[in-house]
């Protein structure tokens, strides 16, 4: 196995630790803001949407995109016995 996809898969459940405990604390602080008032509710949840919403879309859309590639990857390559014309 290559080390660039060993480390890749050694990333993987340290990444998903990390979004499920940046997402835990975003939820509790905008817990703690809404409790204090509508207002601070409000700037809050703006705040968290850049802080941990950002970050969540661009590893989600970086996921994706390598599901993606992997995908067409494989479409382009014949099976075998296939003529190429």
């Amino acid at each position: 196995m290559p080390v660039l996809r060993l480390l890749r898969f050694l990333l993987l459940p340290t990444a998903l630790v990390a979004v499920l405990a940046l997402l835990r604390y975003s939820a509790i602080s905008l817990e703690l803001a809404f409790h204090m008032g509508l207002g601070e509710g409000l700037m809050m949840a703006w705040v968290l949407l850049f802080v941990a919403g950002v970050p969540l879309l661009l590893l989600a859309g970086s996921a994706i995109g390598a599901l993606d590639r992997r995908r067409r990857r494989r479409g382009i390559i014949p099976s075998l016995g296939v003529k190429i014309p």
